[in-house]
């Protein structure tokens, strides 16, 4: 199934359709809704706020209850993809020993109640939530979501004491699985007898910020008991962690493509709310700009979920509608230039092409889609270009260059396509 939609955006004219309205996975084009979505409800200056407060008096550098930290699903808190940003923990400490802070009676509380739904979207593959790009988003988010395993130590990298792993020797080749929604990883299998060490999802990243924040006050030499003090009054700031600016966190998740950004971005334009309650009003949103959402299925806001549906038309739709909007330039500037950047960058290359098309690339088994703009020398939408392609079974180098050839020839240009 090939989807296509191509016009010019000067006067209107369609230059290519077909299936046009033909409901079809998306896979990460989703991205360019979801960040449409979030750049018409969030000024692009803007950041996540995760506030660290104390409770209870402070008495001689005392502080009689805990250090509370107020999460809201910002997925960028120790994001190695943002190392202006980095040092969370430093900066609790830092606040503390401004105040002359010597003493914690109570300790850490991680405060997640302002965050409904950590489910696993529905349509992600159980295969999907232990590799990298399958970290899942929780009100808590802490380094990427990663975690490495150590064994046969069974250490973690960061150190998460939520995290559980059991481990089953056998003689068969090593296993490493985890159920969804759960905090326990089944190690099965031969453990290599010089160790083994690998990347996984970390299913409890509230766990890892809250021993990193612990070990820091205590590294220096602040006492600190490891039991919560339940005090509730004499609430006072301490800190507020800012994310990154609202357009550097979409620019790196659109050029990286990364899930969990995509994931932290949707649910924050309805705080409070699940998953599905933001697809919804995302859903809604657009309807009310005049786009036809018939055959538009959002499960998640990465499209790594299989049951997301797109058409080639609605997003179209949606792409011309935000090239038309006061939000253009800030839009257009989120999508990988062909030849030059994210997963663009060998799309394209080296033909005449090259930085004049930006889309947003998307691929799972069976799906390759491409979404986005031909940009004229002044880097202006000339054209919105949607192509969607699902159930392929020839190669995808191929199924590639077939899409470039088609490009070149749709803007009559006469080129061999790279790599022919």
């Amino acid at each position: 199934m090939v989807g296509l939609y191509i016009e010019d955006l000067s006067d209107g004219n369609v230059i290519v359709k077909s299936n046009s309205e033909k409901s079809m996975i998306p896979a990460s084009i989703m991205k360019a809704l979801t960040s449409a979505t979030a750049l018409s409800i969030f000024d692009p200056e803007g950041t996540f706020r995760t506030p660290v407060t104390t409770t209870g008096a402070i008495r001689n550098g005392v502080i009689e209850g805990d250090i509370v930290i107020s999460t809201i699903g910002d997925p960028t808190v120790e994001s190695r993809h943002f190392p202006s940003k980095l040092g969370f923990a430093d900066s609790v400490v830092k606040h503390l020993k401004g105040l002359h802070v010597t003493e914690i009676k109570g300790s850490v509380v991680i405060d997640e109640k302002g965050f409904k739904d950590e489910s696993t979207p529905q349509g992600w593959l159980d295969e999907d939530i232990t590799a990298l790009y399958g970290a899942g988003l929780y009100a808590s988010n802490f380094r990427d979501n990663h975690v490495v395993l150590k064994l046969p130590s069974k250490e973690t990298v960061p150190v998460t004491p939520a995290l559980k792993i059991n481990v089953n020797p056998s003689k068969e080749r090593l296993k490493v699985s985890r159920k969804r929604d759960t905090k326990v990883y089944e190690i099965t299998g031969r453990i290599p007898s010089k160790g083994f060490a690998s990347k996984y999802t970390n299913p409890a990243p509230g766990s890892a910020m809250r021993a990193e924040v612990l070990d820091r006050i205590r590294s220096a030499g602040i006492k600190i008991s490891d039991d919560a003090s339940g005090i509730k009054k004499g609430t006072r700031d301490l800190y507020v962690h800012h994310s990154p600016r609202v357009m550097d966190v979409l620019r790196s998740l659109m050029f990286r493509s990364d899930n969990m950004m995509a994931e932290g971005m949707l649910r924050s334009t309805l705080p409070g709310r699940t998953r599905d309650d933001a697809a919804r009003r995302e859903l809604e949103m657009w309807r009310g700009r005049g786009l036809d959402t018939d055959g538009v299925t959002v499960k998640d806001g990465s499209g790594l979920s299989r049951m997301d549906r797109m058409t080639p038309k609605f997003m179209a739709e949606l792409l011309k509608w935000m090239a038309c909007s006061d939000m253009r330039d800030e839009y257009t500037s989120l999508f990988p230039r062909a030849g030059m950047e994210g997963t663009m960058r060998r799309f394209l290359k080296g033909t005449p092409l090259e930085g004049r098309i930006a889309m947003k690339t998307g691929s799972m088994r069976g799906v390759q889609c491409f979404a986005g703009y031909k940009l004229d020398d002044n880097d202006k939408p000339t054209h919105v270009v949607v192509i969607m392609v699902n159930n392929f079974s020839v190669g995808r180098d191929k199924l590639r260059r077939e899409i470039s050839d088609m490009l070149l020839s749709t803007f009559d240009i006469d080129w061999v396509a790279f790599g022919q």
